[in-house]
C-alpha cells in the first residue's frame, strides 16, 4: 500500500491552551488545519518546512501529494483532526522547535469496491489488518455502506522556525523516517524523540 507523504500528517489542529511567548505559531496552526481541511495542496506547501524542497522539489511533493490523496485506485479524505499534546519548545543553535502530538481518522476508498455485485468482505479484511499492522490492533475498519477504511491516526509532527524558516513551518515526525534524519540532527531527534 502507498505510504502517504510525511506532509499531509500534519493537519491537525486546533485551538487549545498552548501557552508560550511566542504568539505566533498558534495562528499558523490555526491556518494549516484550514488548509489541510480543505485539501489546498498548494497552500498546504507554504507551510512546509521549505528545507525539505531541498530534498524533494516543491513541484514533485505537490504532484506526489496529489496523487496519493485522489487518484484512480483511491481516494483519501482526512477527517475529525484533534490536537494531542503541544510540548514545550525546545531552542538550540539550529533554531526553535515544538513537538506536537495529534490524532486524526483516514478515510480511504478504493475505486474497485464501487461494484455492487461483488462481496469484498475477504479483501477488506485483508486490508483491515495490513492496516492494524502500520496503525494498531482496533485502529482500523471497514464501512461496508460507504465501502471506507477508516483509520485511526496517532502521530506527531515538528514545528520548525530557524534560518530556512522564518515563520513556522511544519513537517512529520518519525525518527525512523529516513527523510527526518536529514532534515533535522541526530541529537535534535533524539531529544524529541524522549519527550512524552
Amino acid at each position: 500500500m502507498r505510504r502517504l507523504p510525511l506532509l499531509f500528517l500534519f493537519c491537525l489542529f486546533s485551538g487549545t491552551g498552548y501557552a508560550q511567548a511566542d504568539t505566533t505559531l498558534q495562528p499558523r496552526l490555526d491556518s494549516f488545519l484550514k488548509l489541510n481541511h480543505l485539501l489546498d495542496i498548494e497552500r498546504i506547501l507554504d507551510f512546509t518546512y521549505p528545507k525539505l524542497f531541498t530534498i524533494v522539489p516543491r513541484e514533485q511533493m505537490a504532484e506526489v501529494m496529489k496523487n496519493t490523496f485522489d487518484n484512480r485506485e483511491i481516494k483519501v479524505v482526512l477527517d475529525s483532526l484533534k490536537l494531542g499534546k503541544i510540548y514545550p519548545p525546545l531552542t538550540t543553535g539550529e533554531g526553535s522547535f515544538v513537538k506536537v502530538d495529534y490524532s486524526m481518522i483516514m478515510r480511504m476508498h478504493f475505486t474497485d469496491m464501487d461494484d455492487d455485485s461483488a462481496d469484498y468482505s475477504e479483501k477488506a479484511g485483508f486490508i483491515v489488518g495490513i492496516l492494524e499492522n502500520k496503525y494498531g490492533t482496533g485502529n482500523a475498519s471497514f464501512d461496508p455502506l460507504k465501502k471506507t477504511f477508516d483509520i485511526r491516526v496517532h502521530t506527531s509532527l515538528v514545528a520548525i522556525r530557524d534560518s530556512h524558516s522564518p515563520q513556522w513551518t511544519f513537517i512529520n515526525f518519525d525518527k525512523e523516517e529516513p527523510l527526518t534524519s536529514l532534515l533535522l540532527s541526530h541529537e535534535l531527534i533524539d531529544t524529541l524523540s524522549s519527550q512524552q
